[in-house]
């Protein structure tokens, strides 16, 4: 019995080690991807797009429709008289912040469709959009930054967080993703022609 057992102690040990292996082998993987040439690759994957303004609009879109949400969700909670007059007042703030963001990514939406038919003013309304969007970004990071000092009771908290984070993430990315996609634009299509 003793024997079987050890047996079978040793035949699982000898499985961990090989998952373990093959788990350090992935994630090596995924962090070479993330790593300087992961970027590259993705800069890469991003240039080989036959459209990539319409896939920059895409992502700002979304990156609106979450910042849409998240002020839907803080204008229901500062509408909450039960607040303290501080946890209000923050609140708030981060409501304005919210409500900027969303306004500078419209903005950055008909500033992309403005690009597209744009008439030698190619780089103007390219730098346009990336401010726009810098711009919003900087607004949500302000709301989240103003999210973890507030005293509120935690659920209140962490429901604000699940809101407000998806909104950075997007903004986030989609800031990096107009500034690979627009950069390249100029190489790839003529001015004059709608994408």
């Amino acid at each position: 019995m003793a024997r079987a057992a050890f047996a079978l102690f040793s035949l699982l040990l000898s499985i961990l080690s090989v998952a373990g292996t093959a788990s350090v082998a992935a994630t090596n993987t995924i962090s070479a991807m993330l790593s300087v040439s992961g970027i590259s690759y993705v800069g890469a994957a991003c240039k080989a797009t036959r459209y990539p303004l319409t896939l920059a609009e895409t992502k700002l879109v979304t990156s609106l429709a979450k910042t849409e949400s998240a002020k839907a969700f803080l204008s229901m909670l500062t509408s909450n008289q039960r607040l303290r007059a501080n946890d209000h007042a923050a609140l708030k703030d981060c409501l304005d912040g919210v409500n900027d963001s969303s306004d500078r990514l419209r903005q950055s939406v008909r500033e992309l469709k403005e690009l597209r038919q744009s008439n030698g003013n190619f780089l103007w309304h390219k730098r346009n959009v990336q401010t726009w969007v810098s711009a919003a970004l900087t607004s949500q990071s302000e709301c989240y930054d103003i999210s973890n000092g507030l005293a509120v009771n935690g659920a209140i908290k962490k429901a604000l967080r699940v809101q407000i984070e998806p909104a950075v993430q997007i903004t986030s990315n989609t800031l990096a993703l107009v500034n690979l996609l627009v950069d390249k634009t100029t190489e790839f299509y003529p001015m004059n022609k709608a994408y």
